[in-house]
Order: structure tokens, then C-alpha cells, then sequence
């Protein structure tokens, strides 16, 4: 399998380059059509100069098939929304003073909630706005955030019961001030909610997540440095009270991370990494959440590097947790309805570069950077269907990269084009094809009852990994009676003297078989009867 540029341009559509996909053949699927076996991607790209170096500095984000993306550009906050054939155009959230780190929400109406970290002379504001058929104007949330660095606050959003909720982790490490401050929006203004007592938090590790109807927050505890949770009920303003999650956490990098809840609602996690001060490594663990319960830690993974921070998602009853373990490898796991430890070999990976999401039940994507030395930095993707990863191509020249969990996967990255810091914002969107259809255009006898079958690969053959051959003899049903290389387009098997046979071919992919050929068939001549003397 391949991904594959169409070579059509609409309005700002680009192609993105071919690459060869690795594809497993599960020859259990093989007896129905494809309902996708190949991956077009396209291309928008959003014509401004952006932004880097904040992490998070763009957000993608779907509901009932509409997409929309925001980003940090020079001095405003930009944003598109998508219909099920095109992007729009291009309009302006915000006005920004400085750069700006960005996070959004959306609920189940389809309003997007954008909240951000904004530079403002020598510190630092945090401001949200909302789109409904349009963007209201921006408000304020956090006037004064105590620092001057806006990558030192921390910022998320979650909408729990139709409600956004903003956890901001406040404070600088220059004058030791921390605190951790959350707000819910009450349709015209936001809400400061009481701030639990025990919570002395670093800056920049508060987490905001859905668990059923509450909203939990995480934070890195200090002096000690303990990783605790906590859960607030918009509707009525009350919070529980603190857990500890891990108390061998003593160096604020990486945080704890949360995943939000599954798409039932009901069950939320935990990751977080046990540092061992004697060898620079962590223990991951991982915890399920239930409301205010929180369930036994699970041991994940061991000897990771102190400075990973792995990144996780739901898919059908099951956590799914992937991270850089080493400068080659991505390892993922998954753990619930299906329990999975599996890596994929990723040569010049950047620390802390990946991303995974869902599309469907079974089908995750991942996005890592990677810098082959000499090269320029690259964001890859690899998908995982049928129980096995393939990859995707490189985009060469990315900066910042990710995969989006959406109704329409896609990709969103930075390209970088002028000098250092500096780039396009590139959103990619990919559309599943069937598989093509080859041509049997040759069956020959030869050499008594030896039939030679020969087939063209069809005009578009992106996809095809192997063909599968079917041969009828007479009126008995159609057999199976191989399996080829996508390079080799011959079969040949032996007949039997004055029998037909009929044969058709097709090509499969991921496990998934295309349409059949057109039927052609032969009829193997009779040996000739010896002369009576």
C-alpha cells in the first residue's frame, strides 16, 4: 500500500508525494470486497507564516464531520473551517500581542471553544473565544498569569456536560509563586471555581479531562514533587477531595499526562512515569478513572527515558499509550478489550515528537518527527489496521507535527519555508479509494494441460501488495488457488485433458481484497487417441 498525490488542484489543494507502505495480507478477509484498501491524502496549506517553538501553537478539531482548524500566526490567531468537499477561507479569531500557546475544545453542538497563553510585554494573559456560525470576540480569562514566559504556562480545556472548563497552571519559577486556577463558562463570562487548598502545583503541569460528568485535573505537587488528581462538578462548583497518584515523582519533566474519557463517557486515565534517581529512568504506570474513583496502577513499561512524555487514546474499550523508547523506536501499547506491546522502527526519531489518534474502532494513526543526520526534519505517519502498522510516506521539511482523531483523519504540521522559526501551517486530509482492478488478458495451454494465466495490473495498481487467483472448473465453484507477489502477474497450474476452466483475478491490500477481473476462460484440447493399427 501507498499514499498517493492526486494530481487535480482545487482552489489551495496540493498533493502531497507518494511513499510505499508496508501491508500484511490477512488471508482471513480475503472473502469480501474492500471497503478500503488505500489512502489518497491532500493537502491545504494555510498561506500565512506561522508561528514555532510553542508546543501546541495549532489545534484541529472535529464534530459531525466538520473540522476546524486554528493556528498562532504573526501577530493573530487564525482559523478555517472545512465542509465535506473543501477548507473555506481563512478568517481572524484574534489580535495577539507576541506569540501565544493554543488549545480548543468542542462539544456536542458542533461550538468551539478556543482558549491560548498570549505574550504581552513582559507578561503573560490567557483569553478565549467561541465560534457558533461565526466567532464571537475574544474575552478574558486569566488577566495576569505571573510570568513572562509563555511556554512556562500551563493551559487546557475539556468540555464536560456541554460545559468548556479551563485548568490554568499559573506562576513563574523565578519568584516561586504557583497555583493552579480553573473556570467554567457560563455562556457569557467565565467562572472562577474555588481552588482546592492542598494544591501547590510547578507551573505548567496542570491537565484538564472528562471523566463521566466531572472534570478531573492532574498537577505536579510541589515540594515533593507527588502527581495528584482531582475532580470538579461545573454544575455545582464542588470539588473532591486530592488523591495521590505517585509520590516518587521528583523532577517536574515530563508530568503526569491524562487521557480523556472513552467515547461511552464513564472511563478516563492516567499515565505517569515513577523516576528512579539511581539509572535517569522511569516506570510508567497507568490508572483507569471512574467519576472520583481511581482504579489500581498498572505497571506499562520500564527503563524509559527520563525526558519521554508518551501520549495516549481510546479505542474501543481499549487505552491505547505510544512513546519514543530510544532514538529508533515508537513503542505503543494497548491495554483493556485487547492487551498489545509492539513497536515500530523509526530511524532519527525526535524525543517526544509523537502523536496518535483514532479513526473508527480499529484504525489508529500515528505522526513522529524524524532527522536522518544531513536532512532536513521530517514528519512521518504510520496507520494500523488488520493488527499490523504500515508506513506512510515523509514530509519532508515539517517542523511540528500530529495526527487528529476525526470523522476525516488528518494531519496537521508546520512546514518550515524562510529562515529558522518560521513556516507554513499545512492541514492533511486523507480519503479512502478502493483497490484497482487488474485485466486477465491472456490464458494459454501449452505443453499437454499446463494453463499459463497472465494479467494486467491496473491503471492505478497504489495499494496492491499481491493478487489472489480463483479458477473454475466447469460448473464447480470457484477455488482459491493463490496468492502472488504484486510483481508477478502469472499463475499457471495443470489441467486436466478436455475439461474448461474459468479464471478471474484480484487485487488485495491490508488484508482486503478488490473486485474481480472480468472472467476468462479456456478449454484444455484432448490427448489424442492413439491409431487403432
Amino acid at each position: 500500500m501507498r499514499f498517493v498525490a492526486l494530481t487535480r488542484r482545487t482552489a489551495t489543494l496540493i498533493a502531497v508525494t507518494t511513499a510505499t507502505l508496508i501491508a500484511v495480507l490477512v488471508a482471513g478477509l480475503l472473502t469480501a470486497p474492500a471497503a478500503h484498501a488505500l489512502l489518497r491524502w491532500t493537502t491545504y496549506d494555510a498561506g500565512r507564516t506561522a508561528q514555532l517553538g510553542v508546543p501546541d501553537s495549532q489545534v484541529l478539531l472535529e464534530h459531525d464531520g466538520q473540522q476546524t482548524l486554528a493556528w498562532v500566526a504573526e501577530g493573530e490567531i487564525r482559523s478555517l473551517q472545512s465542509t465535506p468537499e473543501s477548507w473555506g477561507e481563512a478568517s481572524r479569531v484574534a489580535r495577539i500581542d507576541g506569540e501565544a500557546h493554543l488549545v480548543g475544545a468542542i462539544d456536542s453542538a458542533g461550538v468551539v471553544t478556543l482558549a491560548w497563553v498570549e505574550a504581552s510585554g513582559s507578561s503573560t494573559s490567557i483569553r478565549s473565544a467561541q465560534y457558533d456560525n461565526g466567532w464571537r470576540a475574544p474575552v478574558d480569562v486569566v488577566v495576569d498569569a505571573r510570568s513572562t514566559n509563555v511556554a512556562e504556562v500551563g493551559l487546557s480545556l475539556a468540555v464536560v456536560n456541554g460545559i468548556p472548563c479551563i485548568v490554568a497552571s499559573t506562576g513563574s519559577l523565578l519568584d516561586g509563586t504557583r497555583a493552579i486556577s480553573t473556570y467554567v463558562w457560563d455562556g457569557s463570562t467565565w467562572i472562577a471555581q474555588a481552588t482546592l487548598p492542598d494544591i501547590s502545583s510547578r507551573p505548567g503541569t496542570g491537565q484538564a479531562f472528562t471523566s463521566g460528568d466531572l472534570l478531573g485535573v492532574t498537577w505536579t505537587q510541589d515540594p515533593d514533587g507527588a502527581s495528584m488528581v482531582a475532580f470538579l462538578d461545573p454544575a455545582t462548583g464542588g470539588w473532591s477531595t486530592s488523591t495521590v497518584i505517585e509520590t516518587q515523582m521528583p523532577l517536574s519533566a515530563p508530568p503526569l499526562i491524562a487521557v480523556p474519557a472513552d467515547n461511552a463517557g464513564t472511563t478516563a486515565a492516567i499515565v505517569w512515569g515513577r523516576f528512579d534517581a539511581a539509572s535517569g529512568l522511569r516506570t510508567w504506570y497507568y490508572a483507569l478513572l471512574s467519576e472520583k474513583v481511581v482504579g489500581p496502577k498498572v505497571k506499562l513499561a520500564v527503563g524509559m527515558p527520563n525526558s519521554v512524555r508518551p501520549v495516549g487514546t481510546w479505542a474501543a474499550g481499549t487505552l491505547w499509550v505510544a512513546g519514543s523508547t530510544s532514538s529508533a523506536l515508537v513503542s505503543v501499547w494497548g491495554r483493556g478489550a485487547t492487551n498489545v506491546d509492539e513497536s515500530v522502527a523509526t530511524p532519527g526519531l525526535i524525543v517526544n515528537s509523537v502523536s496518535l489518534a483514532l479513526e473508527g474502532d480499529d484504525h489508529l494513526l500515528m505522526g513522529w518527527m524524524s532527522q536522518d543526520p544531513g536532512t532536513s526534519v521530517a514528519l512521518n505517519v504510520a496507520q494500523r489496521l488488520r493488527d499490523a502498522w504500515a508506513e506512510g510516506p515523509a514530509l519532508e521539511g515539517a517542523r511540528v507535527g500530529g495526527v487528529v482523531s476525526a470523522a476525516r483523519p488528518t494531519l496537521l504540521w508546520q512546514r518550515a519555508v524562510g529562515g529558522a522559526g518560521r513556516g507554513d501551517v499545512v492541514v492533511t486530509a486523507y480519503q479512502d479509494v478502493p483497490l484497482g482492478v487488474p485485466d486477465v488478458w491472456k490464458l494459454r495451454v501449452k505443453n499437454g494441460p499446463t494453463v499459463t494465466v497472465r494479467w494486467r495490473p491496473p491503471a492505478d495498481a497504489a495499494g496492491i501488495t499481491g493478487y489472489v487467483v480463483q479458477v473454475r472448473k466447469g460448473k464447480q465453484p470457484w477455488r482459491t488457488r493463490t496468492t502472488t507477489d504484486a510483481g508477478d502477474p502469472t499463475y499457471t497450474f495443470r489441467g486436466t485433458a478436455g475439461s474448461t476452466y474459468r479464471v478471474r483475478v484480484a487485487g488485495v491490500g491490508f488484508g482486503e481484497r478488490g473486485a474481480w477481473s472480468a472472467v476468462k476462460g479456456v478449454t484444455v484440447p484432448k490427448e489424442p487417441q492413439p491409431t487403432q493399427p
